[in-house]
């Protein structure tokens, strides 16, 4: 994990975006990740910035991208601290992430055109909240966990002080992450992929719906009206927002759950699937 976060430095201190990605620093506090994002920012000095945690969720329609158009030039960008239950900007991040032109514009002014060289990284207790289920987004992501507490006893309130009087070595390792992020590409870790897993399986509602109220097996069938009103009433129960049955259906086809008409009224059901009793 520490090889793979120094090439992830290393190629931000480039202004290249090949690798299309979005890091998720997360874990319980007190256990350094923004101690981490400050030093490296400190080192990276004008190439880096701090925008808002909300520069990344889901703002209200027509809010001034303000805060995205200061980034352009950046190569180093942090946000810390989203809340729970808060929506990621799932579109602004595909094109903040990838090489495509990005429209932005500061208040009162015409709008301009930039092409992103900033690398962005989320330090977090929580995980911010993503809908889509689609490749594109998460392709992007790398959930990098922090799992180790400090305990309280043991933290150094000069840590982040102490590390910028090592601003050349830190430096140095940065450039040799660069070397080895040109060499052998960025990669990704065994504990990356199995927490970016975790947590795409973790904002699935409709694979935790199955997980709760279905059984799966080759000859079972359910009719897809009666599957979708067991949907709403469970969405409704634990709080998770609902698609609508369009979407539903779509998602369960991608889920390689087959449509097919039941019974001798033909009505439409999926293959599969069946309700679990009660």
């Amino acid at each position: 994990l520490i090889a793979f976060m120094q090439r992830a430095i290393g190629y931000a201190l480039t202004g290249r975006t090949d690798e299309q990605c979005f890091f998720i620093l997360h874990g319980s506090g007190a256990n350094g990740k923004t101690t981490f994002l400050q030093t490296i920012s400190a080192i990276m000095s004008d190439y880096a910035m701090q925008t808002p945690t909300e520069t990344l969720l889901v703002k209200a329609k027509g809010a001034i991208p303000n805060d995205v158009a200061r980034l352009k030039g950046a190569r180093f960008v942090i946000a810390s601290e989203a809340e729970a239950e808060q929506r990621l900007a799932e579109n602004l991040i595909k094109q903040m992430t990838g090489g495509d032109t990005i429209s932005a514009r500061f208040l009162h002014q015409e709008f301009f055109d930039f092409k992103p060289t900033h690398k962005m990284f989320l330090g977090t207790n929580h995980k911010p909240i993503i809908n889509g289920t689609d490749y594109a987004i998460w392709r992007r992501i790398r959930l990098i966990p922090f799992e180790i507490t400090i305990p309280e006893t043991e933290r150094d309130p000069k840590m982040l002080e102490k590390l910028l009087k090592e601003k050349e070595g830190i430096l140095a390792w940065a450039v040799e992450g660069c070397l080895r992020w040109q060499s052998n590409g960025l990669g990704m870790p065994a504990a990356v992929k199995e927490a970016t897993a975790g947590y795409r399986n973790e904002m699935d509602v409709l694979s935790q719906f199955i997980s709760d109220t279905c059984k799966i097996g080759g000859d079972l069938l359910v009719p897809s009206k009666e599957l979708y009103c067991v949907f709403e009433k469970w969405c409704s129960t634990n709080g998770e927002q609902q698609i609508t049955h369009k979407k539903f259906t779509q998602r369960l086809k991608e889920m390689k759950f087959d449509t097919l008409q039941i019974g001798s009224d033909r009505k439409r059901g999926f293959k599969g699937l069946a309700l679990c009793a009660g």
